[in-house]
């Protein structure tokens, strides 16, 4: 078998033998050039000072680990004037010096790491014959860390999290080609500026609504045009129609009351053709024990707002975050919780279930076995749920019929579920949600809410803004809502942006994948990564 088929010629090395055993596979090489150049003074040697050995690790061969057994020579500089009287000569194309693996061997572990991470990469590494440890591979990475940057003209700025909620870092993107350009340890505005003023030539900055990325790009890049990306701004609408509903709780349950009796009025019309046992809605506890702990907290809070305390000191007198303080300061009633409803596998089997306690079955346990028998592969406690809900739906009267009690047939929403009702247009909501939205619309705060947002919406997603002068005047008025009018002088403050982002074709939204890989990879290494590892292992990959 000739030589080059199991190891590459290599200018100035020689293959004197190789020698295989169970466990590895040994090649025999020496130098064999005349000379050799002093890595001080550039000057070539030809006199050999002594001759050593080394033993790298090199890719396997045959499935067996490979070992090199290299014969080297020292030799003495010529050049009196030279620091270095002594020197190794150096083999470049097959080792580095002090290295314990050649140089392909290294490149491998160093894709091994980048692509599987530290403990991963050690037992496909053993498997393949080229075994090495953990910290090897790590290592492998730290030392390949990209840090060259091609000239950046559009920037995508966002924040990406190294520690949920402790702490947080920025990632920055080149949206023309669509690649990740460099990681930053913190979201201050002084290392964007000092990212930015270090990379000249950016012509325009893609950013959420933070006032320390504002900050820094107006510090580091002045030049540069800045665009608020849609999406955030979308969010922070939506956002805004919640607030509004939060501080409107009363008005919202007297909609719901009303639309509840409008519609147990038509079902008491039509008691058989509308049987209370379809409607799957379930009826709200008000007497749990979580909804009474809430609803004094709630009443804490207020009293401790009333007395002036901070929202700081409620929340840690309280144990619960600022967040939740700030939310129940915002109502101007205690928020009932949203009743849960969804599908169950006892639905295909509900008319069966419903003919049957019809027919005078009323047992739970009776009601389970026949629905067995009919192919049900739902638990007893299912079935049991249900009979129960049904029997507190209706009562017996005094004749022998039964009639409806006067439960609502619609649950209360939830803030959020409701600001997406408002969200959509009128034409994708269905008749039951029509007339919700319809109701809510009644109140004169809502709807004026409702209106501006929408408008808002549409300035957003046809990127026109004829007419945003007006818009803005009118949110930021005194008879509009407090919620709109704080959200209206925030886009006030941001107005330069707000506009580019209606005009510009530049988003955030490649820069949210690109954090949602980061993620993937952060996950990869069980979140413990340090931010140079965790940054070596996504800018390579990248």
């Amino acid at each position: 078998m000739p030589d080059f088929i199991v190891f590459p010629k290599i200018h100035g090395l020689k293959i004197q033998r190789m020698v295989q055993d169970e466990n590895r596979f040994q090649i025999y090489l020496r130098a064999v050039n005349s000379r050799a150049c002093c890595p001080e003074c550039q000057k070539e040697s030809d006199r050999v000072h002594s001759r050593y050995t080394r033993s790298p690790s090199d890719l396997p061969c045959f499935s067996q680990k490979t070992q090199l057994i290299l014969q080297v020579r020292r030799f003495v500089c010529i050049n009196q004037t030279c620091k270095r009287k002594i020197f190794t000569e150096r083999l470049t194309d097959l080792i580095q010096p002090h290295a314990r693996t050649t140089i392909r061997l290294s490149k491998i572990q160093q894709q091994i790491g980048l692509l599987l991470g530290g403990e991963p990469g050690k037992q496909l590494s053993s498997f393949l014959g080229m075994p090495c440890s953990a910290d090897t591979l790590l290592r492998r990475i730290r030392t390949g860390s990209r840090s060259d940057y091609s000239p950046v003209r559009v920037l995508g700025v966002d924040d990406w999290a190294l520690r949920r909620g402790q702490r947080y870092g920025t990632i920055l993107c080149d949206l023309e080609i669509r690649q990740v350009i460099d990681l930053l340890p913190d979201r201050t505005s002084g290392s964007l500026a000092d990212w930015l003023v270090s990379h000249p030539g950016v012509e325009i900055i893609s950013r959420d609504r933070g006032g320390e990325y504002a900050k820094g790009a107006s510090q580091g890049a002045p030049q540069a045009i800045q665009v608020v990306d849609r999406w955030h701004l979308l969010k922070n609408a939506r956002e805004t129609l919640q607030k509004v509903i939060d501080r409107h709780q009363k008005q919202v349950r007297e909609s719901v009351k009303l639309l509840a009796e409008r519609e147990s009025k038509l079902s008491s019309n039509a008691l058989h053709d509308s049987n209370p046992l379809n409607n799957s809605s379930t009826i709200p506890n008000t007497d749990n024990n979580s909804r009474k702990k809430k609803q004094i907290m709630y009443e804490q809070i207020c009293e401790l707002h009333q007395s002036g305390m901070s929202i700081r000191k409620m929340a840690c007198q309280l144990r619960v975050g600022r967040r939740t303080v700030r939310r129940y300061l915002r109502t101007d009633a205690f928020p009932e919780r949203a009743t849960r409803s969804g599908t169950s596998c006892l639905d295909p089997h509900l008319d069966e279930l419903k003919s049957m306690w019809d027919a005078g079955v009323t047992t739970a346990t009776v009601l389970w076995r026949r629905l067995k028998e009919l192919g049900f592969d739902g638990s007893y406690s299912i079935v049991n749920r249900k009979v129960a809900f049904w029997r507190k739906k209706l009562q017996i009267s005094g004749d022998g019929k039964s009639i409806l009690h006067n439960a609502l047939p619609v649950s209360q929403p939830s803030s959020m579920c409701l600001s997406w009702l408002l969200w959509k247009p009128i034409d994708e909501l269905a008749r039951n949600e029509k007339k919700l939205v319809k109701e809510l619309l009644q109140t004169p705060m809502i709807f004026q809410a409702t209106q501006l947002i929408h408008e808002f919406h549409t300035f957003i997603q046809q990127q026109d803004s004829a007419g945003w002068d007006n818009w803005l005047e009118r949110a930021c008025s005194e008879n509009a809502p407090i919620d709109i009018r704080r959200f209206g002088k925030s886009l006030k403050r941001d107005e330069e942006a707000v506009k580019a982002a209606m005009k510009s074709i530049w988003s955030n939204g490649q820069v949210e994948g690109q954090v949602n890989r980061l993620k993937m990879v952060k996950r990869q290494m069980y979140g413990r990564a340090s931010f140079d590892l965790l940054r070596a292992r996504f800018l390579n990959n990248a």
